[in-house]
């Protein structure tokens, strides 16, 4: 496996586990909701019942960011994501270098092809080795 893939399989590994860590979070923090909601007797008004609801499901992801666990999977789920970047670049830019060189070798075997045929005395007139 190339080391792009390598790196790219790292992140996508470490998004998986961010992403199942804050899952659980958001599920725990769900069920304790669950625990303390109103009755049907005490809902009197659905909107701000659903307002309340909607706050305090973006408190329980708030509180998941403060969670150091979340912090360092956070950290390494970035970190996996710029190597794997760097690595995609670094590999890049050797694809590119290679195609350089074989466009440069490319070309020095037309001038030494069209050299060679203009010293067996063959007519080069108008042919560009470039």
């Amino acid at each position: 496996m190339s080391q792009s893939r390598e790196a790219w399989a790292e992140v996508a590994e470490q998004l998986n586990a961010l992403g199942s860590t804050l899952k659980d979070h958001y599920v725990a923090g769900e069920r304790a909701q669950v625990a303390e909601a109103p009755t049907q007797d005490e809902l009197k008004d659905a909107l701000k019942t659903l307002g309340d609801a909607a706050t305090a499901a973006l408190g329980t992801v708030g509180e998941a960011f403060k969670d150091p666990t979340i912090k360092e999977e956070i950290r390494a789920t970035a970190g996996s994501l710029v190597n794997a970047v760097g690595v995609s670049v670094s590999e890049l830019g050797a694809d590119i270098s290679a195609i350089e060189l074989s466009s440069d070798k490319a070309a020095s075997l037309a001038q030494d092809e069209v050299a060679q045929a203009a010293d067996m005395g063959e007519d080069v007139t108008g042919i560009d080795p470039e």
